[in-house]
């Protein structure tokens, strides 16, 4: 989670390969081979052979740590090879770093923020933000240097991303040239031209929280401020807004929030996803923009309508009868992800949407498999109200998709066992 009203906003990834989780595969074969044998063949001469070793390694998780040494040494980061440098780099990133080699580790990827390839210094700044704070020692140059990097903006946001993961939770807030790095990038002679490194820029600054000092803290409101009139991108403005939110409680007023609530229309998705979060972050105190968010329900975007229901859910507290009436109209939409969430929303909203029963009980007939074990669940969630919905739920324990049996099971149980005088509590819904 990003830091007090911050959210988690989805970082590119450059990996060419997923790695297992932990323990798997430790003594299996891929491609005929152990991970020892892998291992081994890190040391072949053959520039090729090592580039797959390294790609396949990666694949055997926390064990594949033990390549560590060799990854960080003269035939993988430190090779001549630009190939076996850059899926080095990657790998160091995905398998992580024992403590125990932890310095060599940044050693080695802080020399290769100085590669004559590009794609190498890109790498090696994403695979320092993956360290996290045990890279710390690599900050200084990622600050001075490869944040100015100018062969390359994305080079430039690789290390904003490196600069807020490494600098976060410092006991004496973050230091100067941290905050002057990330906001020279949007404040200053010369900001950044490229609207993703800004923007990378101030969600670091999100990670790595408040300076402690009161001068400090000005000089980052003033930054922050400039950053509100940035005309490329409406993220920049909302996290800006967002900031100052976080480093003064005064700029949760009316005014922010109502330009927040303006960006629920943004022709960008990924700006009217932001923008309903972060008012649901703000919870009741953003109830002036429910009636928004209730518009936004019928986004035909999937992704939008269903983090406008999250926000919602978030700022239950505030919602009258008539708004979970506009609500549970979602029903009767077209699109099946809006049915879906209005069902999802209505069984957040449990016995004071109890009204609607009749009408999730019409939703147990919807073509959708998804969003009739959604009704049935939602009708759990208000089981006083639900028990004319028992002979339909009963018909529904024998349906052909196996998520309408289990959920349909579950309602019957609960709500006939309230109905009994037996409270029965459904774990929560996913």
């Amino acid at each position: 989670m990003r830091r007090t009203f911050m959210f988690v906003a989805a970082l590119a990834s450059a990996l060419l390969f997923t790695p297992a989780g932990p323990g798997q595969l430790k003594d299996s074969e891929i491609n005929g081979k152990t991970l020892n044998a892998w291992i081994k063949d890190l040391e072949d001469r053959d520039v090729s052979v090592r580039v797959t070793a390294i790609q396949t390694i990666v694949q055997y998780g926390d064990g594949a740590k033990r390549a560590i040494p060799i990854l960080i040494g003269p035939l993988g980061l430190g090779s001549p090879d630009a190939s076996v440098r850059v899926n080095a780099a990657i790998a160091v990133g995905v398998i992580g770093v024992d403590p125990r080699d932890m310095d060599k580790a940044v050693a080695a990827l802080q020399a290769a923020l100085k590669d004559p390839q590009g794609i190498v210094r890109y790498q090696a700044a994403m695979a320092l933000g993956r360290l996290g704070t045990a890279a710390r020692a690599a900050l200084p140059y990622l600050c001075q240097y490869t944040i100015k990097d100018q062969t390359s903006w994305e080079i430039r946001k690789a290390a904003a991303f490196a600069i807020g993961n490494l600098a976060k939770n410092s006991p004496n807030g973050p230091e100067p040239v941290v905050l002057q790095a990330l906001t020279s990038t949007f404040y200053g002679n010369s900001p950044d031209s490229a609207v993703q490194v800004r923007l990378e820029a101030i969600m670091a600054l999100s990670e790595i929280g408040a300076p402690k000092g009161t001068r400090e803290i000005n000089q980052l409101k003033l930054c922050l401020e400039n950053a509100l009139y940035d005309k490329k991108d409406a993220r920049v403005r909302l996290y800006a807004r967002l900031l100052l939110m976080q480093l003064d409680p005064s700029y949760i007023n009316d005014v922010n929030i109502v330009a927040i609530g303006k960006e629920l229309t943004n022709p960008q998705l990924e700006a009217r996803c932001h923008a309903a979060r972060a008012l649901g972050l703000l919870g009741v105190r953003a109830q002036s923009q429910i009636p928004n968010l209730i518009r936004m329900t019928r986004d035909k975007e999937s992704a939008a309508a269903g983090t406008a229901i999250t926000a919602l859910v978030a700022m239950k507290d505030a919602i009258t009868d008539s708004h979970i009436i506009e609500i549970a109209s979602g029903l009767q939409a077209k699109e099946a992800h809006i049915r879906f969430y209005a069902v999802q929303a209505l069984a957040a909203l449990g016995p004071r949407a109890k009204a609607h029963v009749p009408q999730l009980i019409a939703m147990l007939a919807d073509p959708d498999p998804a969003i009739v074990a959604a009704s049935a669940l939602a009708l759990a969630e208000m089981p006083e109200a639900a028990d004319t919905a028992l002979p339909i739920l009963k018909e529904l324990t024998k349906h052909k998709d196996e998520m309408v049996r289990t959920s349909a099971e579950k309602a019957h149980t609960k709500i006939e066992l309230t109905v009994k005088g037996v409270p029965m509590k459904l774990p929560a819904m996913k």
